[in-house]
């Protein structure tokens, strides 16, 4: 996550969102899969509107903090 954070930071001049954190982890994932034939973090997928959601990363994502990330609410 922090790599796709600094990446996304330093190319786009952003934060990067929940969103689109989530469609470069399904990305990997799915680019693993067919490249070696399992995923590289080998979440669980869940489909919904704005795109793939790993769920158990979505479902604990308030609880997930540390010195580098922190998702946080920009309501």
């Amino acid at each position: 996550m922090c790599y796709f954070a600094t990446e996304h930071c330093n190319k786009t001049g952003r934060y990067l969102s929940q969103t689109i954190l989530f469609k470069y982890l399904a990305y990997l994932d799915f680019l693993s899969l067919k490249d070696i034939g399992k995923p590289a973090l080998e979440f669980e997928y869940k489909a919904m509107v704005n795109g793939p959601v790993p769920h158990e990363l979505y479902n604990e994502r308030r609880n997930y903090k540390s010195r580098l990330v922190e998702f946080i609410s920009r309501g």
